[in-house]
């Protein structure tokens, strides 16, 4: 399961960074590779449509597209803090020598700002009332606009 989660984020970032050098790839693109995935929910909420996958027993997998369907954002979350935090450190070991700036916000969000592509790395811990542990959330956003969002509402990632 660890190697599945491990993989899947590994191919997904790489998608990413190769496209124009942003992190940002078509939807097409997403869907292909998740294919075989059961899509759990979608919705829109205003300019941005989002897809949550169900990975696993515990992983859930969301990836926020803008209007012109290119992929925002990803989240991964799971109750195994183990997996998330191997893809933030591979992630940073392949894309960073360093983080930019750190800030933490309300609600026990993490933010790493990583200027060099104009990307937020957040990582939110949080205890869900229906959980027995804590929830952990990697995400990579390069959306000004709703990387102002977690920043000052994080009513997104609020416990259920």
């Amino acid at each position: 399961m660890h190697k599945s989660i491990l993989v899947f984020g590994l191919i997904f970032i790489s998608v990413f960074n190769v496209c124009s050098g942003q992190i940002g790839a078509k939807r097409s693109v997403i869907e292909a590779y998740l294919g075989k995935k059961q899509i759990f929910s979608e919705h829109v909420e205003g300019d941005y449509f989002t897809q949550e996958f169900r990975t696993g027993k515990q992983e859930i997998t969301q990836i926020m597209y803008n209007k012109d369907s290119i992929a925002v954002a990803l989240t991964i979350g799971t109750l195994d803090s183990s997996i998330t935090d191997i893809l933030i450190a591979d992630y940073l070991k392949n894309n960073f020598s360093g983080f930019a700036a750190h800030k933490i916000g309300a609600n026990g969000v993490e933010t790493y700002y990583l200027d060099t592509v104009k990307t937020a790395l957040m990582m939110v811990k949080h205890t869900s009332l229906k959980a027995k542990s804590p929830i952990v959330s990697f995400s990579l956003c390069n959306d000004p606009d709703l990387i102002n969002f977690w920043m000052t509402g994080v009513e997104w990632f609020k416990p259920e």
